[in-house]
């Protein structure tokens, strides 16, 4: 559902709802959302604060698992991802895929929200599914400001995910540019394990040749030549 959609919905709920009182606050729509789901989505702080203090519970899931949280971190809400963490909602909370909050954040560069979840006690280093933490989603969507945020907050830099990446092997997979070379010195420099044989694997994949030199000169592996076929006679 577009954002515009979800203001739609959320406007007629909370009509709906004005005019008997919020008896019914807590009715889920067909994709299992509350009003406060919606609220989170595309509302204020201030709206939050109100449906909450009618009785709208703060950790009911929709269809796909997701709290309100979840949403406001989807939709770069962070004033409401505050006012959520005050109210008590259970920051750890996992979808149907086993993502947090912090999760979403991470995938959708939102920097400030990033921060604010782990200042909330998020748990930096919760796997999804396929055992990504937030930092391999970081790494992937190459959102550098994240990556540093849940570096600072305690992220594990050699997790590995269900087939054995870590961050740096994503950061070597991910592709070129500047934003990449930044990526990999924040992990190298936060202790990332350069004598990886598959990073290094990856770089040279990739023709990364810049990477590969910065991940050989701390581990100092050289790539090996490639042999050159003789000519038949």
């Amino acid at each position: 559902m577009s954002r515009k959609e979800a203001r739609n919905v959320f406007d007629r709920l909370l009509k709906a709802l004005s005019e008997n009182r919020f008896q019914q606050i807590n009715e889920k729509d067909a994709a299992g959302c509350t009003i406060l789901h919606r609220a989170a989505q595309v509302s204020e702080p201030e709206v939050i604060k109100l449906l909450i203090e009618k009785g709208a519970k703060t950790n009911i899931e929709n269809k796909s698992g997701e709290t309100a949280l979840h949403l406001a971190a989807f939709y770069g809400k962070v004033e409401n991802v505050k006012v959520l963490l005050e109210e008590g909602v259970d920051v750890n909370a996992r979808n149907g895929k086993r993502n947090t909050a912090l999760h979403y954040a991470s995938l959708m560069g939102y920097e400030e929200t990033v921060r604010e979840l782990i200042k909330g006690g998020s748990n930096v280093n919760t796997g999804n599914y396929i055992g990504r933490t937030p930092l391999h989603e970081a790494v992937f969507m190459r959102e550098i400001g994240n990556v540093r945020a849940i570096l600072e907050g305690g992220g594990e830099v050699n997790a590995r995910d269900h087939k054995g990446y870590t961050p740096l092997h994503i950061a070597c997979k991910t592709g070129e540019g500047r934003i990449t070379k930044e990526i990999i010195k924040e992990l190298v420099k936060a202790g990332a394990k350069v004598d990886q044989e598959l990073a290094l694997q990856q770089c040279i994949t990739r023709e990364l040749l810049e990477k590969l030199k910065e991940l050989s000169e701390r581990c100092d592996i050289e790539p090996k030549p490639k042999r050159k076929r003789r000519k038949k006679v």
